[in-house]
């Protein structure tokens, strides 16, 4: 449920002139198409054609999303950065590929220092990462703030002041649930009460 962050499917409509999503759960399996042309001849009548398909033995479950007609130009590489921080890659029986290629969350050599909380808000936990060698890792410096595994924040915290060491701090901070009311996520641990 990406879309209750803010992040709008349809978005992706100024990126493009159509889009189509196709998915598959075990017998059923569909494709709904959305055209902007088509929606621009009748702005008031909504209608998003629903194609309802027989399933076929060797696909898996899933879903594949299709922008044609690209607006703008985008490097592959940035899309793949994107994605990895908008998407919960380590969720379970899930992934995302890019132009075939299955992304994967990057792993970052140095002293990882984690820690767990309990707070009034929930359980959050995560881990801090000094890098220890001259390489930089390709992904962004920063602690990333994740919510169901979607970076909704990247910051530091008040530790830009230190300079160019702080470039090698990398990290995330994950927010669990909470009493119902916050988030409820399979990543987080079990907090003791009390």
């Amino acid at each position: 449920m990406i879309g209750q962050f803010g992040i709008g499917k349809f978005s992706s409509l100024s990126a493009c002139q159509r889009f189509e999503v196709w998915t598959k759960k075990d017998n059923f399996v569909a494709t709904v198409t959305f055209d902007k042309k088509e929606w621009e001849k009748d702005k008031d009548v909504w209608h998003l054609p629903l194609k309802i398909q027989a399933p076929h033995p060797k696909q898996r479950n899933g879903t594949r999303v299709t922008l044609a007609g690209l607006i703008k130009h985008f490097k592959i590489s940035d899309v793949r950065a994107h994605l990895m921080e908008t998407v919960p890659l380590r969720a379970p029986n899930f992934s995302v590929y890019v132009n075939g290629k299955r992304l994967s969350s990057q792993y970052i050599a140095g002293k990882k220092i984690p820690f767990l909380e309990g707070t009034k808000f929930g359980t959050v936990y995560g881990e801090i990462i000094l890098v220890t060698s001259s390489s930089s890792p390709k992904e962004k410096s920063g602690i990333q703030c994740k919510v169901k595994g979607i970076t909704i924040k990247r910051d530091f915290f008040g530790l830009e002041n230190l300079g160019p060491p702080a470039k090698k701090i990398y990290g995330k901070v994950i927010f669990c649930y909470a009493s119902g009311s916050f988030v409820n996520s399979g990543d987080c641990p079990s907090f003791p009460p009390g």
